[in-house]
């Protein structure tokens, strides 16, 4: 479109006294030949007309070429998404039948009931482990007390025989020295006196009574000592067996059930992504098809003629005369 300037209209400001007889309007500058310019501006001036529905006609070759290269864009971009749409729709379709019937509401409370489950039983096992951990301490010390009484029996036994020989070789001394009571000194030929032993004899007899009470009474310990630990080694196997259980149940159970629940609802949002996917693919398609009718439709409408003169109707025309009249 041709910009409106003032050199195209100052013309209209005066009119040439020498071409008050000619035959050709005065309103169009003598000898000018883009007439059209002109009556656009004058219909500008009193309509305020702009026409802007009219455009520059684009030659037809660049334009028919445009229009093929729209028409192969639009093409190759309707296959490239035509092969991604079957994609997802098999895509689509492979998950659709695992899902069925199936809303992410019932999953994610069965998810939440299964959590609190494994929550719980991982409590527990944590529980097992804390008395597990608190009876080998108790196991452990009894060991170390164990090994003890173990060392001081071994003492008290050692204790035992070394009194027991004691007496017994005072017996024998015993024997001996009434044997030879009658008789004389191999050295001094005087005879050899004996001195009584009793209270000595006594005293060796009394501490190994009380060595072998004790030794006893260490026996009994022992004894309770052993059978503390046996009874705290079967209470930790029988932890770890409920142990083992609650492992068994979490690895085998309660975990493979939580994470095909996680995985189903993965597959249902992965779904509804790819149905939202489709859809938009869809509408993109659609619109290029829009694209091409549309594009058909302006090969076959009509250019539009500009015709500036068509815009003078009769009442106009009188009027402009009439004006030209005063003004002459």
């Amino acid at each position: 479109m041709t910009s409106l300037h003032l050199r195209g209209i100052i013309h209209l400001f005066y009119v040439d006294e020498n071409r008050i007889s000619q035959e050709d309007s005065i309103l169009l500058p003598k000898g000018y030949t883009n007439n059209t310019l002109v009556i656009s501006a004058i219909l500008f001036l009193l309509y305020g007309y702009d026409f802007s529905e009219y455009s520059e006609e684009i030659k037809k070759e660049i334009k028919n070429a445009k229009k093929i290269a729209i028409r192969e864009y639009i093409k190759n971009k309707q296959n490239s998404y035509a092969e991604s749409y079957k994609a997802l729709d098999d895509k689509l379709k492979s998950i659709a039948g695992s899902i069925d019937g199936i809303s992410v509401e019932e999953l994610s409370n069965q998810l939440t009931k299964l959590e609190n489950k494994l929550q719980e039983s991982m409590d527990k096992r944590q529980n097992i482990l804390i008395q597990i951990k608190d009876l080998n301490s108790v196991l452990y010390e009894l060991e170390v007390l164990s090994s003890r009484y173990d060392a001081l029996k071994t003492q008290y036994v050692s204790d035992i025989k070394r009194l027991t020989l004691i007496l017994e070789g005072e017996q024998i001394h015993k024997e001996l020295s009434e044997e030879c009571h009658d008789e004389n000194c191999p050295f001094c030929d005087q005879p050899i006196e004996y001195k009584g032993i009793s209270s000595y004899k006594e005293t060796v007899n009394n501490e190994l009574l009380r060595l072998i009470k004790q030794a006893n009474d260490l026996e009994k310990t022992i004894k309770e000592v052993v059978e503390d630990k046996s009874h705290l080694r079967k209470q930790i196997s029988q932890l770890r067996v409920k142990k083992d259980e609650i492992n068994s149940k979490i690895s085998f159970n309660l975990s493979p059930l939580i994470n095909d629940i996680k995985d189903t609802i993965s597959q249902i949002t992965e779904y509804e992504k790819i149905d939202s996917q489709l859809q938009s693919l869809q509408k993109i398609v659609e619109d290029w098809n829009d694209d091409l009718i549309e594009l058909e439709k302006e090969d076959r409408t009509k250019t539009l003629e500009f015709l500036p003169k068509s815009y003078f109707d009769d009442s106009t025309i009188r009027v402009i005369n009439n004006l030209l009249n005063k003004i002459l």
